[in-house]
């Protein structure tokens, strides 16, 4: 049995290196996923689709290191009998933390005041409900909706009550509820024209064809329609524009990759735990700044920026696969000790942004 890994994956070497099988690394662009010959395991990442190719009856298993199914053809891989496994909600703190950075950068620059603006959140899953946790905790004024879950609003009538509205759903093509081009002509007629809209989605969740037309409303998109041959009138369009890596902290993408690790190991049959864990950095927080800062803004958004700041990572259209690939710096929340605080009050909400504290 092979082990074929897109060479892209991190901590790849720290996981699967200690199994004893055959590795052999691939990139994702030149990848025949219908060529292979010998019995194999096959670990991918959501920029390589399997649909209208043909599947090599060798594979015994795919497992793919990302939470959206969209780029996997399952009704191919269940004719063949061939299972599929995600790492399912293994980015969800990173997505967190991306929407909660720009929220932090939009009271920077004064688009989005606590005081006076609402917030809709769209799909409380796990994302939508860490949000929400962290909107609760600091008295932001918000509302909620999902079809499938409990939210504050049964049905979106009042777009026009939102200063900021965050997606976070799946990608569906069928359905009452289906989820492509949710943002349209018709949403767009409904909302603000100084409203902010963040999509960590999936790219067709906007229709970019209309968007790009449009001067209503401001639109942060880490992800687009035809990736990596993404579109540069849209992105231009964009008030930021970040080249798909809303989930990609290094804890996350260790989280990520352990959770494929787990896939193969479970399906193998065999225990090889791994302890290691992601780099942890000890930061000082300067507490009067913080306590200020939440109470003008509602965030302590220093901390918050200094951590990440999504505007750090606009890019160029045409480098939106190198830049996607080469990214494995960010650190997220979860990686930070806090040291110095004093307050409790202030731990408390510290803590609930992600960061940690020692008891």
């Amino acid at each position: 049995m092979k082990l074929l890994i897109d060479k892209n994956i991190p901590y790849q070497e720290l996981f699967f290196g200690g199994l004893g099988m055959e590795i052999e690394n691939f990139s994702d662009n030149s990848f025949n996923i219908g060529d292979i010959n010998h019995d194999s395991i096959v670990v991918i990442r959501s920029t390589y689709s399997t649909h209208g190719r043909p599947i090599s009856s060798k594979i015994k298993l795919i497992c793919s290191v990302s939470t959206g199914e969209d780029h996997i053809d399952k009704s191919t891989l269940s004719r063949q009998n061939i299972p599929i496994k995600f790492s399912t909600g293994a980015n969800a703190k990173a997505v967190k933390d991306y929407t909660i950075s720009c929220l932090a950068l939009l009271l920077k620059l004064n688009l989005f005041q606590r005081k006076i603006d609402k917030i809709l959140v769209i799909g409380v899953g796990k994302i939508g409900g860490m949000v929400i946790d962290i909107l609760k905790e600091y008295n932001f004024s918000y509302d909620s909706y999902d079809p499938y879950k409990e939210s504050s609003l049964k049905k979106l009538d009042n777009l026009s009550d939102y200063k900021l509205i965050t997606f976070h759903v799946p990608y569906t093509k069928e359905g009452k509820n289906k989820t492509k081009y949710y943002l349209d002509a018709k949403f767009l007629s409904k909302v603000n024209s100084d409203a902010v809209i963040i999509n960590t989605s999936r790219g067709g969740i906007v229709d970019e064809n209309y968007f790009h037309q449009q001067d209503k409303c401001k639109l942060i998109s880490d992800v687009f329609i035809d990736e990596p041959n993404i579109s540069a009138k849209f992105c231009k369009k964009t008030f930021l524009a970040t080249p798909h890596i809303a989930g990609h902290t290094q804890s996350s993408r260790f989280e990520m990759t352990k959770m494929a690790y787990e896939h193969v190991i479970e399906f193998l049959g065999i225990q090889n735990n791994v302890t290691a864990l992601p780099k942890i950095y000890k930061l000082e927080v300067d507490e009067t700044l913080a306590k200020a800062e939440i109470n003008k803004y509602g965030l302590p958004i220093t901390l918050i920026l200094n951590t990440y700041n999504p505007k750090e990572d606009s890019f160029s259209p045409v480098r939106f696969k190198q830049v996607r690939d080469d990214y494995n710096k960010r650190i997220g929340f979860d990686q930070i000790q806090i040291n110095n605080l004093s307050d409790d009050v202030l731990v408390r909400k510290i803590t609930k942004l992600g960061f940690n504290y020692p008891l």
